[in-house]
């Protein structure tokens, strides 16, 4: 018999966690992530930690991320959860990226990762893309019968235009793969930070000195506003003044630019001095064309017949 797929799993009301098969932080599978007693219940900001075990032990970067995350749990049990999403080789290195931290974590046996015996099958992303193809196929079918026979179709096209595509209950589940996919994670560990709320992505890929123990308590107070850090809007400011003081001199010479091609033309050709400058850097051509202005101009006061 098919296997039926309970409702209590996709019935999240955020678009996005609903699309989730996840286990809780003792390992098991979390059945209604809606429910009172689910780890979600008051969660609204997630984090989604896109990692693997080598980088918490070989890389300072994800060692400081991966405890900035758990200081962050264990700070607010309830309102931010942390979802772990395996890059791991192994089913081994995931679990030992697992047991005994504070954070759910999507299920291992989706598909991601090649198994012996498996069947290969579409992914969510693959799903939706058929979907969106045979959606245009069908209205470029619609409009061309319309364009052929426009009394026969006009009543068809005019009702089929005035219905609302249905969005079903139930959507296929991303796995580890369509969440990496979705958020073009290019290396790892990355942090995205998802607002549930507002269903809004506000970092796809934090800093750690975000969840710095002196910067924790304004970036979760941030977050839950659906906001930027503190930390990541300085960063921003950082970053366009170091664009400027690398420029400095291209811009420099930018505004220099301007100003004597304003005053040539308000002021006319006295501000001129493209003939200064062609005779400091091509002098020998500057020579030849003044030459050749001294002999038009003897050319032009000459008397005729001399």
């Amino acid at each position: 018999m098919p296997t039926t797929v309970p409702p209590s799993l996709y019935a999240h009301p955020d678009p996005l966690i609903s699309r989730l098969r996840l286990n809780d932080s003792h390992g098991k599978p979390i059945l209604d992530p809606a429910a009172s007693t689910s780890e979600l219940r008051d969660a609204t900001v997630v984090a989604f930690l896109f990692g693997a075990q080598v980088d918490r032990e070989n890389q300072e970067y994800g060692r400081n991320l991966y405890k900035g995350l758990i200081d962050l749990n264990r700070r607010s049990p309830h309102r931010f959860k942390c979802i772990y999403v395996s890059i791991d080789p192994n089913e081994e290195s995931y679990t030992r990226s697992c047991n005994g931290k504070p954070w759910l974590s999507c299920t291992w046996h989706d598909g991601s990762n090649p198994e012996k015996n498996a069947i290969n099958t579409l992914t969510a992303y693959e799903e939706e893309f058929i979907h969106d193809e045979l959606d245009v196929k069908m209205a470029e079918s619609e409009d061309a019968l319309a364009f052929n026979h426009p009394e026969e179709e006009k009543g068809t096209a005019s009702k089929s235009k005035g219905k609302k595509k249905a969005s079903p209950a139930y959507k296929r589940p991303y796995s580890r793969v369509g969440l990496a996919t979705k958020f073009d994670i290019l290396t790892v560990p990355t942090l995205v930070v998802y607002h549930i709320p507002t269903a809004t992505v506000l970092s796809r890929n934090a800093d750690p000195r975000e969840l710095r123990s002196d910067n924790l308590d304004d970036t979760i107070a941030a977050w839950e506003a659906g906001n930027p850090s503190p930390v990541a809007q300085r960063k921003s400011l950082v970053g366009v003044r170091e664009v400027l003081y690398r420029m400095r001199w291209t811009l420099a010479l930018a505004v220099i630019a301007l100003a004597f091609n304003l005053a040539r033309i308000y002021g006319g050709d006295q501000f001129d001095i493209s003939p200064l400058l062609m005779g400091i850097f091509t002098p020998g051509l500057a020579k030849q064309e003044m030459e050749a202005a001294r002999l038009q101009n003897f050319a032009a006061v000459e008397p005729d017949g001399f």
